[in-house]
């Protein structure tokens, strides 16, 4: 049994705190345990209905912590929250109630259950406890992370999520990542994945309204364990618009301090020295991208003891194939080099590599600085207490401006000639991955001594282990009868690892 976090209020419970959805009215005459307490009565509980019997809507009721949710978070007006809060009544999970049935086995098993039986209902639409918003399916089976994906609109943010599944399934981890949402999620999601890969076609603007939550679950396999590993991530995205101002971030964004690390994208194709170079530049100006900088400092930053934040921040700059066209930029080494890098996502051979994350954060800003974005980086750096630059294209090559025939209508299309060549995609997640310790890091040292001998000392270690490795290493080194501090030492280290 694993703790729940749930995306909408960003609060934490055990999953036997749930409580469940009916999916149709109860039965005339039942009653509920508040209107008619009894000895052993039900778990129910009900709401003043707001509908007449009979008619449209009949048998909703008002969830109150729905309402509250709506009024407080979301900011509804007293009318919106009413009508979005009227619901099929709820159910208080009672397990000694005699009208609550369950999988005995189940809930041995597993300390919790997802189904239940409640009066000739059979429910497995499961709530959170505080706000009443379905809870994602699979939660306390596996540990969650929320990661929050931000970027202004037309950054390409549902592209790269649906291109990242693609990519994982032939990393070096074995790793696997499944939608896991509603069948309706899944549903919109799926063709999402159809029209992008299929057809070729890009994905337009996620429209300006609340996000739901996109749940995956991945399955993977640490080269310091056989065994294979599952999280269950969730991704909360937010319109592209809504990143812009602190009032609309507070109000769409409210899950960003409850975040495990932030998938920032930038499109480059905004960059001044991009604008100004090639065709492919957009006309969508870059102060937007500034702006969503300072709307995050405001909304969770400006308060801080020292004003930033300690969430891992993986600073992504898409789009990045058009760089191949700005010749001061590919003409230069230590930029060709990142941008052209072949190894791709290999870097990270089953673990991250990190050199690799070091090397990026003293050549992107710098490179971002050539193309006219310095102040870019000094908001990041300003902001973020841990962040890690990346360069990443989700497609490879920029779509074109087909025509197309539909319903009798020539509209034009954004197209994808041939292969998509995703680069650099799963980089920032396994970043991600490595700083909430579900992926390890690779340390390794090679000593000798006068005599020409060699020792190498060698071994995985992760996030929350940092603090400690300068004593594992020395203790490594003792057990091959190493003392570098000794009075007689006769070894040196001649390479190793970054830390």
């Amino acid at each position: 049994m694993k703790e729940i976090i749930c995306p909408y209020c960003c609060k934490r419970f055990m999953p036997s705190a749930v409580d469940f959805r009916m999916d149709r009215p109860e039965e005339d005459g039942a009653v509920s345990q508040r209107e008619a307490p009894q000895e052993g009565s039900s778990g129910f509980v009900n709401r003043k209905n707001t509908s007449t019997r009979g008619g449209k809507g009949a048998g909703l009721v008002r969830d109150e912590k729905l309402y509250q949710y709506y009024k407080n978070y979301l900011m509804y007006s007293d009318a919106e929250a009413s009508s979005n809060a009227n619901q099929f009544p709820f159910v208080e999970l009672d397990m000694m109630s005699p009208d609550i049935c369950y999988n005995v086995e189940d809930y041995n098993r597993f300390g919790y259950v997802t189904k239940i039986q409640y009066r000739g209902h059979t429910l497995n639409k499961r709530l959170c406890p505080y706000c009443h918003n379905t809870v994602v399916p699979n939660a306390g089976k596996y540990d969650m992370l929320m990661i929050s994906v931000i970027g202004d609109t037309n950054v390409g943010k549902s592209i790269y999520l649906t291109v990242l599944e693609q990519v994982l399934k032939e990393d070096k981890f074995r790793g696997n990542l499944n939608f896991m949402g509603t069948e309706e999620e899944r549903e919109i999601y799926l063709s999402n994945v159809t029209k992008l890969l299929n057809k070729r076609e890009t994905l337009s603007a996620t429209q300006r309204t609340k996000i739901p939550p996109m749940p995956f679950l991945y399955t993977y396999v640490t080269p310091d364990s056989s065994e294979k590993q599952y999280k269950l991530i969730i991704f909360c995205d937010i319109a592209g618009e809504d990143c812009r101002q602190e009032r609309t971030m507070k109000q769409n964004g409210y899950h960003l301090a409850a975040s495990d690390g932030f998938l920032i994208l930038i499109d480059v194709t905004r960059f001044p020295g991009v604008t100004h170079t090639i065709d492919q530049g957009s006309s969508i100006s870059n102060m937007y991208q500034r702006e969503i900088f300072t709307a995050i400092n405001r909304f969770m930053i400006a308060d801080t003891y020292d004003n930033t934040t300690r969430i891992p921040a993986a600073v992504v700059l898409t789009k990045c194939d058009v760089l191949s066209q700005v010749g001061r930029i590919f003409g230069t080494v230590e930029y060709h080099n990142i941008l052209n890098d072949m190894r791709g996502d290999e870097i990270h051979p089953g673990y991250a590599n990190t050199k690799e994350f070091i090397h990026l954060n003293q050549v992107i800003p710098n490179m971002i600085a050539d193309l006219g974005e310095r102040e870019l980086a000094n908001n990041v750096e300003d902001n973020f207490a841990t962040f890690n630059y990346f360069v990443a294209s989700a497609l490879g090559k920029s779509p074109e401006i087909v025509e197309c025939v539909e319903d009798g209508r020539t509209i034009l299309e954004n197209r994808i000639k041939g292969q998509i060549m995703p680069y650099r995609i799963a980089e920032p997640f396994y970043w991600i991955l490595a700083k909430t310790n579900c992926i390890p890091y690779y340390y390794w040292e090679t000593l000798s001594n006068h005599r020409g001998e060699t020792r190498r000392i060698e071994f995985y270690y992760y996030e929350n282990e940092k603090a400690s490795l300068k004593g594992r290493i020395d203790g490594a080194r003792k057990c091959l009868g190493i003392n570098l501090n000794g009075f007689m030492n006769r070894w040196k280290v001649t390479d190793h690892a970054e830390i």
